[in-house]
């Protein structure tokens, strides 16, 4: 059994580094963090890079790589997400928005309504809308090794 890559994938690899390599500033070579964080926002022109290169992704159709092709995505293997997500870890790329690629769109692609569907998967596909998270808990705050569960099992009448 091979578990190299194929000659496909390779020629995709090369593809994203060449691309991120001819569209990123030369200086976000020695970047390392996640996609979007205050390292990104306090650069100089750093969220406007992160807008631009989320515009740029979108357009390739790299936002959206194992979504359905009727959600805006491009039906690819989850290798291929992998192999972009490589690429964008090694470059130190800005603009891609995990949050609302790899974990709101899923949700909605499985679980939303047709209207959420409409509304919110083709901008994200198209890197012109960007998710966050925020948890906070009364004592805890944003730490969530603070938190405690507390389940309240609510049981009908009758």
């Amino acid at each position: 059994m091979d578990f190299g890559f194929t000659v496909e994938q390779n020629k995709f690899r090369q593809e994203v580094r060449g691309f991120l390599n001819t569209e990123l500033p030369p200086d976000w070579l020695d970047y390392i963090g996640s996609t979007i964080d205050d390292s990104v926002v306090n650069r100089e022109g750093g969220w406007q890079v992160f807008k631009d290169m989320a515009r740029k992704l979108g357009e390739k159709g790299w936002l959206s790589l194992f979504w359905p092709k009727e959600y805006g995505g491009q039906a690819c293997a989850h290798v291929d997400y992998l192999i972009f997500l490589e690429e964008i870890a090694r470059r130190g790329s800005s603009g891609y928005n995990a949050i609302g690629a790899k974990m709101l769109a899923p949700t909605l692609i499985d679980y939303g309504t047709e209207e959420q569907k409409e509304k919110h998967l083709k901008p994200i596909a198209r890197g012109e809308e960007f998710w966050c998270e925020g948890f906070s808990e009364p004592g805890a705050g944003s730490d969530l090794a603070s938190l405690c569960c507390l389940f309240r099992w609510v049981l009908p009448a009758g």
